[in-house]
């Protein structure tokens, strides 16, 4: 019964973005194969990266970029415009009407064109070949991720810090796989059938519910090795915190919306020693840029936890 409800949550939010906006009929020449979109708010300082990586991927595939803006106020919408005459049929979008990330993307997607759809981030960066290795993909599989590489836009720190999954899909054992939007490839009529993203997820998880609901829907998660994403990390203790919080505060959501399905409860710790520790570990994490960053962001996810359990009422601090 959970699952069917953020089905509809997500239906709905898909519904209303294509009545708000509609299919694009207007817009010139054949439909292309591959729409790519970037969700983008305030990302004006790492915009021009991704976007001079889009533009020299290599590919026979004709394809379309949607910028998906959601009010930027740092000039974004321009630096994606300037683009124009690099990228093929790019578009910037008003998206602002779109709740959160998985909403702004449901807003693009309405507007799209292809069959087929590319998610990827304005702070992260496509590696060559991406493009190719995802459109050839698509072919033979509905639901497809890239491999996420950690190494070349992050300092050292700020990976010991995320300890990721490194190329590999992420998982909770013993429940279902995911991956981040930012990796996410998906062909439309799939993308249609789950109702897009769930736009209630404002804060984060809106990416792991929808490779969730996929695959219980019967969908198989491919990791594609030869597409990769440079993933950018939070580096500033402002960034950390609220990455972390929404993190925290998804994982609680997914794990009330999932246990019946067999999602396991988040690891909690010693929750009680470490929130009274906490104020203790502030002094010695004041010395340096990175440790208030890693403390600000062992800070975000206990409040993320703690904000979550109260909201929707389960234990998972």
């Amino acid at each position: 019964m959970l699952a069917s409800h953020a089905h509809s949550v997500a239906d709905a939010g898909y519904a209303a973005a294509t009545r708000r906006y509609g299919r694009l009929t207007a817009v010139e020449g054949p439909a292309p194969e591959v729409s790519v979109v970037i969700a983008c708010r305030n990302a004006g300082a790492y915009l021009t990266e991704q976007l001079e990586a889009l533009a020299a991927q290599q590919v026979a595939a004709p394809w379309e970029l949607i910028v998906a803006d959601n009010g930027s106020t740092d000039g974004s919408a321009v630096v994606a415009a300037g683009y124009a005459d690099r990228i093929p049929g790019l578009r910037v979008i008003d998206a602002s009407s779109g709740r959160g990330p998985g909403g702004t993307r449901n807003v693009a997607v309405a507007q799209s064109r292809a069959r087929s759809v590319l998610f990827c981030d304005a702070d992260d960066v496509v590696a060559p070949g991406w493009l190719a290795a995802m459109v050839a993909a698509l072919q033979t599989h509905e639901l497809v991720a890239a491999r996420l590489e950690h190494d070349r836009l992050n300092e050292p720190w700020t990976v010991l810090q995320r300890n990721p999954q490194a190329g590999l899909l992420q998982t909770d054992p013993p429940f279902l796989p995911y991956a981040f939007a930012a990796a996410l490839g998906v062909r439309r009529e799939l993308h249609e059938r789950l109702g897009g993203f769930d736009a209630t997820y404002l804060a984060g998880g809106e990416d792991r519910d929808y490779c969730y609901r996929a695959q219980l829907a019967g969908v198989t998660l491919t990791l594609v090795p030869d597409a990769v994403v440079h993933y950018r990390h939070r580096r500033t203790a402002r960034g950390m915190y609220r990455q972390a919080y929404g993190y925290a505060y998804g994982q609680v959501r997914l794990y009330k919306q999932y246990r019946d399905r067999g999602l396991g409860r988040p690891p909690t710790g010693p929750a009680i020693v470490s929130w009274l520790a906490t104020p203790i570990k502030l002094l010695p994490a004041l010395r340096s840029r990175e440790r208030r960053a890693q403390f600000m962001a062992r800070l975000g996810w206990r409040v993320g936890r703690l904000a979550a359990s109260v909201r929707h009422r389960v234990w998972a601090i």
